[in-house]
C-alpha cells in the first residue's frame, strides 16, 4: 500500500494506492503535479482514480480538485466518488463555489457526492484481506460540523476532514487542517507517519498531540514561499521533542535565509523522479525542494519512508548544518542568523608602564542535535 505526499508547495495532495481496487485522492492544491503523478500510475498500472477526498474549502486544498476530476474522466468510464462539505456557508470562497457548481453539474452521471454523517466513515476497505487494510474519514462527524459551524465567523480549519490509512497494524493520519485537540480525539492509536496538521502552524497542544499520537516521522507540506512563516519552530521541536523525525517538503526561510542560493544543490537530489519535478520545471519557479515528494510504503508491520528521515537528517545537516528546524539545537527556536560582521577592534591606548601581548580569539563549535 503506497501513499504519496506530493511536492505541490504551499498545500496539500496526498495519492493513496491500496492493495487493489481504485486510486485515492486527499486534497489537491497543485493539479499540474497531481495529474503528472496520476498519469505516471495510470501508464504503469492501467489503475485510475476512483475517489477524491476534499478535506475542506481553503483554497490551498481545494484549487486544483476540478482540473484532477476534469483529467480523471476523461480516462475513465465509471463514476468518481467525492467527499466534501457541500453545504453553502456564509463567505464560503469562489473556489469552493465553483467546485459545489461542477459538482452539481456532473452528478450523479459522473460525480457521485457523499457526506460524512459519523465518524468514522468508511471509504474503502478490504477487511477479508491478509492484511487487511482500510481507509476512513475520522474527523468530523455530522454533530461536530453542526456545532462548529454554528459558530460566528467560523474558520474552515476546525471541519477539515481527518483522515486515517490503515493495513494491518500500520497506521498513517493524514490531518489536513484540523487541530490538535481533534486528532488527538479522533485516532484510535499510535501512527507510523502523520501528515503534521495545518502546514506546520503553531498550533495549542501540539506536544501533547505528538506524545498521544506517537509517530515516527511526520511530513509536513509547506512551501518556500508561504506568508504564513510554515513552519512554525515551536511544532517541529514539539515533534522533534517526541522522537519524531521531519519531513518538509520544500526549503524555507525558517532553515535557511534565503533558500534561492542552494537550490542548485537541492535540485539534483530529485532527478530520478522526473515527472514530479513539473512544479519546478516551471519557468521563473522560485521554491526549493527540500525532502520533495514523500514516499510511504506499508506494510503489515511496518513503513519505508523516502527519503529515509534518517539519512534526509543527514544530509540537510551537511548542507545548512544546524540552521535547519530539524537539525537545529532544541534550546535555540528562533530564526537562523547571519554571522555577524568581523569589525576589527579599536587600538586600545598604550599606558606607560604596562605590558600589552598579543591575544587570540577562541574558535566557537558547531553543534547539532539529534532525533
Amino acid at each position: 500500500m503506497h501513499i504519496d505526499f506530493l511536492n505541490v508547495g504551499q498545500g496539500d495532495c496526498t495519492l493513496v494506492t491500496p492493495p487493489s481496487g481504485d486510486l485515492l485522492l486527499i486534497d489537491c492544491a497543485d493539479s499540474t503535479v497531481a495529474v503528472a503523478h496520476l498519469q505516471r500510475i495510470r501508464q504503469a498500472t492501467r489503475r485510475t482514480l476512483g475517489t477524491v477526498i476534499v478535506s475542506h474549502s481553503d483554497l490551498d486544498h481545494c484549487g486544483g480538485v476540478i482540473a484532477v476530476l476534469e483529467d480523471t474522466l476523461r480516462h475513465r468510464a465509471l463514476p468518481v466518488t467525492v467527499y466534501a462539505d457541500i453545504d453553502r456557508h456564509k463567505n464560503i470562497p469562489k473556489t469552493w463555489r465553483n467546485l459545489i457548481a461542477f459538482l452539481e453539474r456532473n452528478y450523479p452521471a459522473k460525480l457521485r457526492v457523499r457526506t460524512v454523517s459519523e465518524t468514522p466513515a468508511v471509504v474503502c476497505e478490504d477487511s477479508s484481506a491478509t492484511p487487511a487494510w482500510s481507509v476512513k474519514i475520522v474527523h468530523p462527524d455530522h454533530v461536530q460540523r453542526l456545532s462548529l459551524a454554528s459558530q460566528e465567523r467560523l474558520a474552515p480549519n476546525p471541519l477539515s476532514y481527518v483522515v486515517e490509512v490503515t493495513l494491518g497494524s500500520t497506521s498513517v493520519l493524514v490531518a489536513g487542517d484540523a487541530h490538535a485537540k481533534a486528532l488527538i480525539d479522533a485516532s484510535t492509536g499510535p501512527v507510523s507517519v502523520l501528515r503534521a496538521p495545518h502546514h506546520g502552524a503553531h498550533l495549542s497542544g501540539l506536544s501533547d498531540m505528538y506524545n498521544a499520537l506517537e509517530p515516527s516521522a511526520a511530513v509536513v507540506s509547506v512551501g518556500t514561499n508561504n506568508r504564513h512563516e510554515h513552519p512554525h519552530a515551536d511544532h517541529i521541536m514539539a515533534a522533534r521533542a517526541a522522537g519524531c523525525a521531519i519531513a518538509c517538503t520544500q526549503l524555507t526561510p525558517r532553515c535557511c535565509l534565503s533558500p534561492l542560493d542552494v537550490r542548485a544543490e537541492f535540485l539534483p537530489r530529485y532527478k530520478r523522479y522526473d515527472v514530479l519535478q513539473t512544479r519546478h520545471a516551471r519557468r521563473n519557479n522560485r521554491e526549493v525542494p527540500c525532502a520533495g515528494t514523500v514516499f510511504v510504503t506499508l506494510r503489515a508491520n511496518g513503513c519505508e519512508i523516502e527519503p529515509d528521515p534518517l539519512a534526509h537528517k543527514m544530509w540537510v545537516e551537511s548542507m545548512l548544518g544546524d540552521r535547519a528546524l530539524c537539525v537545529r539545537p532544541q534550546a535555540s527556536q528562533g530564526p537562523p542568523k547571519s554571522p555577524p560582521p568581523i569589525v576589527p577592534p579599536e587600538p586600545e591606548p598604550v599606558l606607560p608602564g604596562l605590558d600589552y601581548g598579543a591575544t587570540s580569539d577562541e574558535s566557537g563549535t558547531t553543534r547539532s542535535a539529534s532525533i
